[in-house]
């Protein structure tokens, strides 16, 4: 999982698409509370508490552009 880190260049980059066989280990799977969708007109962002903890995540605005790549299967660069 590393490597596929490094090769996506997730510490550098804002919004990553990861390949259709990417699969993120069980271990790095949490529940949350307090989860959040932030539907703005440019896009969305996702806020999150992990359950029984303080530990707050969010992401980064995910573009339009980047969920209509999606959906034509193209690729978007960010």
């Amino acid at each position: 999982m590393e490597e596929t880190l490094e090769d996506l260049e997730v510490y550098t980059r804002e919004v990553v698409t990861a390949p259709a066989d990417f699969r993120v280990l069980e271990s790095q799977i949490a529940s949350v509370e307090c989860a959040q969708m932030i539907v703005r007109e440019e896009g969305i962002a996702f806020n999150a508490l992990l359950r029984h903890t303080d530990i707050y995540v969010t992401t980064a605005e995910i573009s339009k552009q980047v969920f209509e790549s999606v959906g034509s299967g193209t690729s978007v660069s960010g």
